[in-house]
């Protein structure tokens, strides 16, 4: 009776793209998309804050070029060592008076060799190390990913605030009773809050009478069972109705035998 068919439905598209209910309408609408915008911004952000380098890796990281030079220097050795050990060994050959000499000179190279072979292996576990601060380093598509997440949330929260704007808009410019009033969180009827925190159920029906007799065509109001008002209560009801020009009906049990008989009220 409120609102047009276009702002009925325009009112439950809006209510469905807000709404924390799980249900399909609701699946993927703009509630649950900041609820899943958040938490991967939650996740990126820690992913990123937890793998901040040290000083003694960062310093691997600048020192990177002088340790590849120092490898290729050692593997440059060892290659003439190894040109070395085929000289020796062709000379051994030829000579063979100075194979003890030689021998000995072989021994002293491969020595060496395996000193150098050892350095080498260092020397590639640090290459390792450095490979995996480089890994632990590289966040851009975390960073990306992170500042595009950010930017889908704030547009979200702009489209959930226009939305709500759009209710209010809607419930205003709508056909609603005098006095009525429907906000984001309650709705009050000449200033009676109809909410959680009303603990007076006589007020409330007063209230809801007053409405009855706002939008309701019938001169009658029925009221229920008038054994549920006291006098003051019957009193502000017959005020109510002489204000809207209303009769109002309610029932009396006369005893417990006979059927209830309908009585009129009428106005003064």
């Amino acid at each position: 009776m409120c609102f047009t068919d276009k702002q009925k439905e325009e009112l439950n598209k809006l209510k469905i793209a807000i709404s924390d209910k799980n249900n399909t309408q609701t699946k993927d609408n703009l509630y649950f998309k900041r609820r899943d915008l958040n938490r991967d911004i939650d996740v990126l952000t820690k992913l990123i804050n937890n793998n901040i380098v040290t000083e003694e890796e960062q310093k691997l990281l600048d020192n990177e070029n002088k340790y590849k030079e120092g490898r290729d220097k050692i593997v440059d050795e060892i290659n003439v060592s190894d040109l070395a050990i085929q000289g020796r060994l062709l000379e051994k050959t030829e000579l063979q008076k100075q194979i003890n000499m030689l021998d000995a000179e072989i021994t002293a190279i491969k020595t060496k060799e395996a000193e150098l072979n050892e350095r080498v292996a260092r020397a590639d576990k640090v290459f390792v190390r450095i490979n995996e601060i480089k890994k632990k380093t590289n966040k851009d598509n975390e960073k990306l990913e992170l500042a595009n997440k950010t930017s889908l949330l704030q547009k979200t929260e702009s489209e959930i605030n226009i939305s709500k704007e759009k209710i209010k808009i809607i419930y205003k410019n709508s056909k609603l009773p005098a006095g009525l009033e429907i906000g984001e969180d309650e709705i009050k009827l000449n200033g009676f809050s109809f909410d959680n925190t009303t603990n007076s159920e006589s007020e409330t029906w007063l209230a809801i009478i007053e409405l009855m007799c706002q939008i309701s065509d019938n001169e009658l109001i029925f009221i229920g069972s008038l054994s549920e008002y006291d006098e003051e209560t019957r009193q502000k009801v017959i005020a109510i109705t002489d204000k809207y020009d209303k009769f109002v009906i309610a029932t009396k049990v006369e005893s417990e035998v006979n059927e209830p008989e309908i009585i009129t009220i009428i106005k003064k």
